[in-house]
This record gives C-alpha cells, structure tokens and sequence, in this order.
C-alpha cells in the first residue's frame, strides 16, 4: 500500500526513476480498487436497481487515477533509460488502433460492402483486434525490463538509493 500511497504523492513527478516494484504495485492496487468499484456499482444496479449512476465512482476514480499513472509510468520508462515519449507514443498508437477498429466495424456493419471484403470481414476484425493488444503486449515487455543498473541522464538507480 505505500508504494501506491508514493505514486499518488508524486503525481506530478515526471521526473527521476521508479522501479518496477513501485509501478507493478500501483497498478495492482490501482486494477483491485477498479474491480471492488466495478462490482460494487454492478451490485448497487443489480440489487437496488440503480442504472449508470452505479457507475459514477468507478468513473471518477478513472480519472482521478490518469496523472499519478502518467508519472509513474514516465518515471519507469526513466529507469530503464527510455524517454517519457514513449508513453506519448504508446497513447498515440492505442488510439489510432481503437479508431480503426471502430471504422472497420462501422463500415462493414452500416455500409454496403463489396462481397469480397464481406467474405474476409471475420478476418480483418480478428487482425483489427490484434494491433492494440500487440501494442499492449510490447509497452508491458518494456514497463518489466530491469532497471539500468548504473546512474543514467534520469537521475540515480532507485533500488541503490533505498538500499
């Protein structure tokens, strides 16, 4: 729980290193605390018979949580000698994989296809949904990557100054 209390003190620290402990456990704390509001909210519709509004915390903590998991992943990429742009980049190609999975479906649901794109439809959509989980796949490689065990241009390696 302390290394999630750091990361939410920090979030506006975009500078120095972090090491994997530090980021692993914040998004661990992070995806617990979504799953408990998740079905809290879903206990709430299902029980009371609340609608959305069941989903407002889950929501709010959503985007509460964005600046302290921006910093501590730039801090991350820092420790292992990586620009913070690579999150930039990342966020850039997630989204332009989502829009075109959104724009394959829509076409080929709402517009009249020629019968040959038709036939390869489960195709592309099965290709459309690899591209963002292969994005996924290779930032979560680089996010567990040791740390640079010496000093690099981000600052000291954290597991020698705690040390």
């Amino acid at each position: 729980m302390n290394w999630y209390l750091k990361c939410l003190k920090n979030y506006t620290v975009f500078e120095g290193r972090a090491r994997r402990k530090e980021f692993w456990m914040f998004q661990l704390v992070s995806s617990i605390i979504f799953l408990v509001l998740y079905f809290a909210g879903y206990a709430l519709h299902k029980i009371i018979g609340i609608g959305v509004d069941s989903l407002i915390p889950f929501i709010v903590y959503g985007l509460y949580i964005i600046p302290p998991t921006m910093a501590v992943t730039v801090r991350r990429l820092h420790d292992i000698g990586k620009s913070g742009l690579y999150l930039l980049l990342f966020v850039v190609l997630m989204g332009l994989s989502l829009e075109l999975l959104f724009e394959i479906e829509i076409k080929f649901r709402h517009w009249k296809m020629p019968a040959i794109l038709n036939e390869y439809y489960p195709v592309i959509l099965v290709l459309g949904n690899l591209i963002p989980w292969v994005i996924f796949l290779g930032m979560s490689a680089l996010l567990c990557k040791d740390s640079c065990p010496e000093e690099n241009k981000y600052g000291p390696n954290p597991k020698k100054v705690e040390a």
